[in-house]
């Protein structure tokens, strides 16, 4: 009777190793740079859009606009950590800027 050998490192190393293969872990500074910038903008435009509607029943509707942002700063988060980890500088700068209020590296 043979036994296989394997351990918790083998099961989460093929995947990394999948994805390296195929180039989905490249990193593409430039293409998360644009985003962040573009986040940036849509979340000071939601900022602007709730001073400016003031005290109105439109007030929601910028809630959930700003509110969308949010979410998106957060998947753009997640996607930098895992595809730009040596760019950590500027990112936490970038979270921290959009509103995120992490600015300490991933664990």
């Amino acid at each position: 009777m043979s036994t296989v050998d394997i351990t918790v490192d083998d099961i989460r190393a093929a995947p990394r190793r999948q994805g390296s293969e195929a180039g989905l872990r490249r990193r593409r500074p430039l293409f998360y740079t644009v985003h962040i910038i573009a986040n940036l903008l849509i979340l000071a435009a939601g900022w602007t859009a709730s001073v400016l509607l003031g005290d109105s029943w439109w007030q929601p509707v910028a809630a959930g606009y700003v509110a969308a942002a949010f979410a998106q700063s957060g998947f753009i988060d997640r996607r930098t950590q895992m595809a730009v980890d040596t760019a950590s500088t500027y990112l936490r700068s970038a979270n921290v800027m959009g509103g995120n209020g992490r600015s300490s590296d991933p664990p």
